[in-house]
């Protein structure tokens, strides 16, 4: 707000028949409510556009743009930092950005196993890092189209730890595509953490997989991929046990700043009251009048900045 803009908030006080009468409660308090993953986003167009959960997941990764698929280890390591950290208040956009895409991770993470858990993180991941999710699942075996290139995506219980797939898909990739990219993100619910890993089913990868067909499908255990073949590698292990405390430390103090703005609004409010009041019976005096509310509101400009 500039200073014209300033003064003309003060002559419109002044200008009002009746001035505008804040009600002395205090605002409610601020509460998160986590984003929930609906499977409309994915079937549906016009009921994902109008869905305030699908909305705010997308303005959360344009406020973060955690980049490409390549970059996980990165984005990992920036999400392991800001949760082992006082929330910035200052940059609470970001802030809250990161809340919400942890915070339905989470949800993924501490979920009950099944498929739709594993459709979400496939849509989940594409998202995040700007993919597209492949429907036509008869003929592929990849789940998302990145930019660098086509991933499969999995979200698994390590004690079991084994890898399914069509076989056929398998070799339509393979000589289609050549080398499949995998992403496995091995979920740990009671200990709240989620360790991700990256192999690729290479040439030689693909021909250790032939022995193992059984009924048009193939399974990879995890044995098997410490084979070097597989080019195994750990992505990095994303620890999110804090994430809902940091949520509630992130929210407390917004919820401080947010009073701290009203109260300097129903100050300003108050100040403007009585410039109404007293201007009436001092005529066209208001010179004072008008220095003092203008202190208000320009006190009221700079709480609000801070927000």
């Amino acid at each position: 707000m500039n200073d014209v803009n300033l003064d003309r908030l003060v002559e419109m006080f002044v200008e009002a028949g009746t001035p505008v009468n804040e009600r002395r409660n205090k605002p409610e308090p601020i509460v998160y409510q986590p984003i929930t993953m609906d499977t409309r986003w994915f079937n549906n167009f016009e009921d994902a556009t109008s869905d305030q959960n699908k909305i705010r997941f997308e303005s959360a990764i344009a406020n973060l743009a955690p980049g490409s698929i390549m970059q996980l280890d990165v984005f990992i390591r920036d999400m392991n930092s800001f949760l082992q950290s006082e929330p910035d208040l200052d940059d609470h956009v970001a802030s809250i950005a990161r809340i919400d895409i942890l915070r339905t991770l989470l949800n993924l993470v501490t979920g009950p196993n099944g498929g739709v858990q594993g459709y979400y993180f496939e849509n989940f991941m594409a998202g995040l890092f700007n993919g597209t999710v492949i429907t036509d699942t008869k003929n592929n075996l990849a789940d998302v189209d990145f930019d660098s290139g086509r991933v499969s995506l999995k979200l698994i219980d390590p004690k079991d730890g084994r890898i399914y797939g069509s076989w056929g898909n398998l070799q339509l990739e393979m000589l289609r595509d050549g080398p499949l990219t995998f992403y496995i993100g091995y979920k740990y619910p009671e200990a709240q953490k989620v360790i991700f890993k990256r192999f690729v089913i290479t040439p030689d990868a693909y021909r250790l997989l032939e022995p193992k067909i059984k009924d048009g499908s193939f399974v990879i255990n995890k044995t098997m991929l410490t084979k070097r073949e597989f080019e195994l590698q750990e992505v990095g292990k994303l620890d999110l046990s804090m994430a809902e405390s940091r949520t509630e430390q992130l929210f407390a103090g917004l919820d401080k700043k947010f009073n701290r703005l009203f109260s300097s609004l129903q100050e300003l409010n108050d100040a403007a009251n009585r410039f109404k009041t007293e201007s009436e019976s001092m005529g066209k005096d208001k010179s004072k009048l008008k220095s003092a509310t203008t202190r208000k509101a320009t006190k009221t400009k700079k709480a609000s900045q801070s927000i």
